[in-house]
């Protein structure tokens, strides 16, 4: 038995042809309504009748995206996940960070703020220096501080030593600045002028290197760490 067909009227044409004269593959309803005209809830009507032929998916009330007609009969389609993401909370200050963010900078295994284009539009994401220092603050969101050593070891010709210290600098978590300067020794980044910096704001309160990890291992008194992931542990994430 045939599925149905993927008919569009004219209105939903006129839309179509518009965002992706906008190169808009997500969209509101907003959208809609300034592109077609007329009420939203006419306007919401003929959305309900594209999203049942498998035109249009939604992703919340409201927002939509494209389904790209080269996957035929397929009805439901998420689109690119980092796009999504950013576009389900436009309306709010936001970036993709963390674990995302180290995925996104080639970080990963997988494969200030800045934006970065992706097949169906820019993205707001952290940079290379910001998500090494917000994984150095929640190492919980990136799988430890194992896999934050590999990631910036994979990409460390591409981090700026200077901006990396200013932020690790601004952040208001102590722990953070030590961590920098654990992970730039260890990762052999940055000069003697960089080390001072962070070293300078050091307290006496020594903090766990991976708040992730159970409270034991040696103490390192130059970065004032508690060192509870094991230099094997850092060299075989670098390996793999």
């Amino acid at each position: 038995m045939m599925k149905n067909m993927k008919t569009l009227g004219r209105s939903t044409a006129s839309l179509l042809t518009a965002l992706h004269d906008e190169r808009r593959t997500i969209f509101s309803l907003d959208d809609a309504v300034r592109i077609l005209g007329g009420t939203k809830k006419a306007v919401s009507n003929l959305l309900s009748k594209a999203q049942q032929r498998g035109v249009v998916t939604r992703l919340r009330r409201g927002t939509y995206i494209l389904v790209p007609f080269e996957l035929g009969s397929e009805s439901v389609y998420a689109g690119d996940p980092w796009v999504v993401a950013d576009r389900l909370f436009e309306d709010k200050q936001r970036y993709l960070s963390h674990g995302t963010a180290m995925a996104i900078h080639g970080m990963t295994q997988l494969f200030g703020i800045g934006r970065k284009w992706f097949e169906h539009g820019y993205v707001m994401v952290s940079d290379v220096e910001r998500t090494i220092v917000d994984c150095l603050r929640r190492p919980d969101l990136c799988g430890g501080f194992s896999e934050i050593a590999a990631g910036t070891w994979m990409v460390k010709e591409k981090v700026k030593t200077k901006k990396l210290v200013d932020y690790a600098l601004q952040i208001k978590t102590k722990a953070v600045v030590n961590r920098t300067g654990f992970l730039m020794a260890s990762c052999d980044l940055g000069d003697e002028e960089d080390m001072q910096r962070l070293r300078s704001a050091l307290t006496d309160t020594y903090h766990l290197l991976d708040p992730t990890m159970p409270d034991d291992g040696r103490f390192n008194s130059r970065w004032r760490l508690r060192v509870n992931v094991s230099e094997e542990q850092t060299r075989v994430a670098r390996a793999s």
